[in-house]
């Protein structure tokens, strides 16, 4: 049973309000971020609808035939943590990996500079 009640109310309120500020203030930097990505040979991303992670596809068949050992590979040889998209679906997260956006933009550029040098880039 939901009991309406003037805390209740507050807490809906301020988790809106920091949501709300949080959400203008990162979201122009992940729509950058999705088209840093895009500009990496082997990688494709769209700009995401609301959320503050990518799911970015492994365009490269070799790499994205498995994309749990993709992952892997990157964290031990480039330092770089994200989470293979099959793990979230095997049917539509095959050949992808999801990123989250949150972390200041000097991070995420290393962080792309580290992919793009993983790649080959």
């Amino acid at each position: 049973r939901f009991m309406m009640n003037a805390q209740t109310i507050l807490t809906f309120l301020l988790i809106k309000r920091f949501h709300c500020y949080v959400y203008d203030e990162k979201y122009p930097i992940i729509l950058s971020t999705s088209q840093d990505l895009s500009e990496i040979e082997g990688l494709e991303c769209e700009p995401p609808g609301g959320a503050f992670y990518l799911f970015v596809r492994i365009s490269d068949d070799k790499l994205s035939s498995d994309d749990k050992r993709f992952v892997l590979r990157l964290l031990e040889e480039k330092h770089v943590l994200v989470v293979h998209g099959s793990g979230f679906s095997p049917e539509y997260g095959h050949g992808h990996f999801r990123m989250v956006c949150l972390p200041p933009i000097e991070i995420l550029d290393e962080a792309f500079n580290r992919i793009s040098d993983f790649l080959g880039g």
